[in-house]
């Protein structure tokens, strides 16, 4: 269940970040579509004077190749927002404040430890969590965490590591997780028709 509500907060704030980056894209998106249309014209206008010339066939091979081609740089264009979504979310988990990371931390715990005594390995870059916090997680869980003194460099996030197993809790791996789930309904905010 502990995980559902994570997807579905993880849900949310994609749509939320969704929803800027539409209103920041918006603009480049049209460009882009406007750019995409005036080629299509002109490569249409070229295909149309030299099928006096041409062949049947060879006119309509032209036209096709044109619309494959302007499909591919549409979806280029598309993969790109897409990717940006993605960043930018990472960058908002990265730069959430302390009260908001650690419940989002013992959220994941929760959802994820198995023993109580496995060893938490932080990101290379995050200084938010302290030992106290992991002592306050202790205390209010009945756990034997502890905060590995060594961090590794993750893209975000953390790892929880028992006597046999490596839990990666890292954004990037939360995001690969999520993403099967949250993408086709991201593509649908993002570029509905």
């Amino acid at each position: 269940m502990p995980i559902e509500k994570l997807l579905k907060k993880i849900e949310k704030e994609a749509e939320d970040a969704a929803a800027k980056i539409r209103e920041d894209t918006e603009k480049t998106k049209q460009s882009i579509l406007n750019d995409a249309e005036k080629q299509r014209i002109s490569i249409i206008t070229y295909a149309k004077r030299e099928a006096a010339e041409l062949k049947k066939r060879k006119k309509e091979a032209i036209v096709e190749e044109s619309k494959i081609e302007l499909s591919k740089k549409l979806l280029n264009e598309k993969n790109k927002i897409l990717g940006d979504v993605f960043k930018r979310a990472g960058i908002m988990l990265k730069n959430r404040d302390k009260f908001q990371y650690i419940k989002d931390m013992e959220h994941l715990l929760k959802a994820f430890v198995k023993t109580g005594n496995e060893k938490i390995v932080l990101d290379r870059s995050e200084t938010r969590i302290t030992s106290q916090d992991i002592e306050n997680f202790n205390r209010k869980n009945g756990w034997k965490l502890s905060l590995s003194p060594e961090k590794e460099e993750m893209g975000g996030g953390f790892k929880l590591i028992g006597n046999k197993t490596v839990i990666d809790i890292s954004y990037p791996r939360l995001f690969m997780a999520v993403g099967e789930e949250v993408l086709p309904k991201l593509v649908k905010i993002l570029f509905e028709e």
